[in-house]
């Protein structure tokens, strides 16, 4: 199964296929530790 996400700053442009979804809070405890980069 293949999933594509697109993080828009606003509102998602217009022509957008799919379900458009907003996120109200996003919490990254421990980003820091994660290394950069693809991780594949």
């Amino acid at each position: 199964e293949l999933a594509h996400f697109s993080l828009h700053a606003g509102e998602a442009p217009d022509g957008v296929e799919g379900e458009v979804f907003q996120v109200l809070h996003l919490s990254v405890p421990g980003r820091s530790l994660l290394p950069r980069g693809r991780q594949w």
